[in-house]
């Protein structure tokens, strides 16, 4: 160093010396600043990676994702029980006609006429039954009455016609079509399961 130093001194000036001093003292200072930034970004890091792992702890410790499945089986079964559910389709279709008969006697339906339509109809990985309803309803239970029980029904049937009219002035008919949600119970799966 001092051999360096010897061979500089002979060759530089006083200004050319002074130069190279504060070149050096930016350099250094160039070179501290950047590792001033550098250590401020691996501290951020580190308390960002301990605030994760605290997270991670706390959702650990909670068992979220057990929870998560619990919620989630628990919503499959309440899907699952707004279903009909039957054997066989002469099975499902006595049950839809039963709920539709039940339906008719609760708002005083005149003279129903109920067809359920024995096909099978599969609509984005949903069975389906399709069924029509008609009859005269008393002025008294007006056909918004019955859209009403049938809304309130715990299995799931879905009315997507519904054409009313006037009668005689003291009664209206109506005639609505709609389907039923079902689900066909296969024995072998629930004698395997058991």
């Amino acid at each position: 160093m001092s051999a360096l130093l010897s061979l500089f001194k002979d060759k530089l000036t006083t200004n050319a010396a002074y130069g190279l001093v504060v070149l050096g003292t930016l350099l250094g200072m160039l070179f501290l600043s950047n590792l001033y930034e550098f250590v401020v970004q691996v501290q951020t890091n580190a308390l960002y990676a301990e605030r994760e792992l605290a997270k991670l702890n706390t959702i650990k410790k909670s068992d979220v994702w057990s929870q998560r499945v619990e919620e989630s089986e628990n919503a499959k079964k309440a899907w699952e029980n707004t279903k009909l559910q039957g054997e066989t389709v002469g099975v499902l279709a006595a049950k839809i006609q039963q709920k539709l008969i039940t339906l008719s006697e609760g708002v005083s339906m005149m003279n129903p006429q109920i067809r359920v339509n024995n096909e099978l109809i599969e609509v984005d990985g949903q069975t389906i039954m399709r069924f029509s309803l008609s009859g005269t309803l008393p002025r008294h239970f007006p056909p918004i009455d019955l859209l009403l029980a049938l809304a309130e029904e715990d299995k799931r049937i879905i009315v997507d016609e519904v054409v009313t009219d006037f009668y005689k002035g003291n009664r209206s008919l109506i005639r609505l079509s709609g389907m039923a949600i079902v689900h066909i119970i296969d024995d072998s799966n629930q004698a395997g399961s058991k």
